[in-house]
């Protein structure tokens, strides 16, 4: 699941260094894309592979939001409204809710892409989510077939955002599977998937403790990323059976790169965010992306399978995605 908003705040590095080992010629392919302004305001986006959900629509006093939901292969629009329910996470076949203000970890819906029905998560207990943190407040930040993720990031300076998992069918919580060589696929009924050699999760570094980073897997691809001893924060684009690691530049720990299967892209400087960089896959052919100056300044970006997002304020602008050079 790629969420447009909700991106956690890090420790983070410059975005000067060049991209390593750089296979593809030295002067990026420059491409131009046709954007088109959504219309009314548009207040987040959620996207994961062919589906998007456009929230258009908030009430903070209901705990409300309604948005549309696309499918991008079929062209086909639905509108989806759950009254005192927040979209949370999207990720087939589901559209997670949260409709509890009080306790985001209870109150879970799952809105199903494919029938446009929903099913009640069963609530679990802050002792079956939190099993180290003294104060407990999880909230659900992914969804996949099989599980809902849970963070709780409530737990002081001096220990790690820890990460529990609900089976969304029997209500059954299961710990944090990630190790250096296991990363959690909430698409798979087992929880845990190892990764490809030579491949390793990095490490997070921050104040006195440690945790662990992520790998996210585009086909033979992943974008790794962890931070040094110091805590400066590191994204690269790594590649199954092959120990080339690729830098990613970036600018900001609010501006994670966004990827789909055929290409990563970042924002090569903070302000203005007029240009967009990015590398195809497999290809690995550096490419730059000048935006139109009426899209403005500080836009967030979302990638699908098929779009490129861009919400500057309540201002979403489209456009196709790149497929490659």
């Amino acid at each position: 699941m790629l969420a447009l908003l909700l991106v956690p705040a890090l420790a983070y590095g410059g975005g000067s260094a060049a991209l390593a080992r750089a296979g593809s010629p030295s002067r990026p392919l420059l491409i131009k894309l046709s954007f088109h302004r959504v219309d009314g305001p548009i207040y987040s986006v959620l996207v994961s592979g062919d589906f998007a959900f456009l929230v258009d629509s908030y009430s903070s006093t209901m705990n409300s939001s309604a948005g549309v939901l696309l499918n991008e292969r079929t062209g086909s629009r639905r509108q989806v409204n759950l009254p005192g329910c927040s979209p949370r996470a999207l990720g087939p076949p589901w559209l997670l809710f949260s409709c509890s203000a009080q306790d985001p970890a209870s109150g879970l819906e799952a809105y199903s892409l494919n029938s446009g029905k929903t099913i009640d998560i069963p609530a679990a207990t802050p002792e079956q989510l939190c099993e180290v943190a003294t104060e407990c407040e999880p909230v659900a930040v992914a969804v996949g077939a099989h599980w809902v993720e849970f963070e709780n990031r409530n737990c002081g300076e001096h220990c790690a955002p820890e990460h529990a998992f609900e089976d969304i069918g029997s209500g059954a919580v299961r710990r944090d599977p990630t190790s250096s060589t296991t990363i959690p696929d909430l698409n798979s009924a087992s929880l845990g998937y190892r990764v490809c050699t030579p491949l390793r999760v990095p490490r997070v570094y921050q104040f006195d403790f440690s945790s662990w980073g992520s790998l996210t897997f585009q086909g033979r691809f992943a974008v790794a990323y962890g931070t040094d001893v110091n805590g400066r924060a590191f994204f690269h684009l790594e590649h199954c059976g092959s120990g080339v690691q690729r830098s990613i530049p970036f600018e900001s720990s609010q501006l994670f790169p966004v990827h789909n299967r055929t290409s990563v892209m970042w924002w090569p400087q903070l302000i203005p965010r007029d240009q967009l960089s990015g590398v195809f896959i497999p290809q690995l052919r550096a490419f730059s992306i000048r935006l139109p100056k009426a899209i403005g300044p500080t836009p967030l970006a979302a990638l699908s399978t098929r779009t490129l997002y861009l919400l500057d304020g309540t201002r979403l602008w489209t456009a196709r995605a790149p497929t490659g050079p």
